[in-house]
C-alpha cells in the first residue's frame, strides 16, 4: 500500500471514529454522570481521542501486500493497542470512573468492527466498479 493510499484509509477512519466516539462519549456520559455539565473545550476533545484512536493504524501499515493472516494479527493488535491507549487515557483524564471502564472498552470494540466493516464495504463497492470496468474494457477489445 502506497503511503498516499495509507493516509487516505487513516483520514477515513478517522472521521468515522470521531462520529463514533462522540456518539459513545455523549451516551455514557448521560447514563453515568447525567449531572455533568462542559464547556466549550469539550468540543475539542473528540478529535484528542481521534488522533490517539489513529495511532494504533500505524501497525497497519505495509510496503508489500500482507497475507489475510498477517492483517487478522496486525488489526487484533491495532485493537488492543487502541484499548491499550483509549481506556487509561480517558482514567488518567478522569473522565470516566471505573465503572465506565467495561462500558467504554466494549464501545471501542463495537466501533472498531463498525469502522472496519464500513471500510470493507466502501473497498467491496470499489472492487466492484473496478471489476465492472475491466469486464466492459475485455469486452469492448473482443468486439
Amino acid at each position: 500500500m502506497s503511503r498516499s493510499d495509507f493516509f487516505k484509509q487513516t483520514m477515513q477512519s478517522y472521521f468515522i471514529i470521531v462520529t463514533g466516539i462522540t456518539l459513545v462519549m455523549g451516551f455514557l456520559g448521560v447514563l453515568y454522570q447525567p449531572e455533568e455539565r462542559m464547556g466549550y473545550e469539550a468540543f475539542f476533545s473528540p478529535l484528542i481521542f481521534e488522533v490517539l484512536a489513529v495511532l494504533p493504524s500505524i501497525a497497519l501499515y505495509s510496503k508489500n501486500e500482507l497475507t489475510i493472516n498477517q492483517m487478522k494479527r496486525r488489526k487484533i493488535f491495532q485493537l488492543l493497542l487502541l484499548e491499550g491507549i483509549l481506556v487509561p487515557f480517558c482514567l488518567v483524564l478522569e473522565l470516566i470512573t471505573v465503572k465506565m471502564v467495561g462500558p467504554l472498552a466494549l464501545s471501542i470494540f463495537l466501533l472498531f468492527v463498525a469502522v472496519h466493516g464500513i471500510q470493507w464495504l466502501l473497498g467491496n463497492k470499489k472492487a466492484r466498479e473496478l471489476t465492472r470496468g475491466v469486464k466492459a474494457f475485455q469486452q469492448e477489445q473482443a468486439d
